[in-house]
């Protein structure tokens, strides 16, 4: 990802947050789709975790790397 980060779920997702590799939570967003994109052009370059809350309660982590 450069900017722009684009997550399409087949479920709804509630919210996604990102964790920097230390834990620490660097963005939130509130969704209620199952479509979203996300800026991520204020992060310094790096892996990141994403953590997806699907409407259900179900979570899934996703690992991207910003450049």
């Amino acid at each position: 990802a450069t900017s722009v980060m684009v997550l399409q779920a087949s479920q709804e997702i509630a919210s996604i947050q990102i964790l920097n590799l230390l834990g620490k939570r660097v963005s939130f967003t509130s969704v209620n789709n199952t479509t979203s994109s996300i800026d991520v052009s204020g992060l310094t370059a790096g892996s990141y975790i994403a953590t997806v809350l699907f409407s259900n309660g179900n979570t899934q982590n996703l690992n991207f790397i910003k450049k």
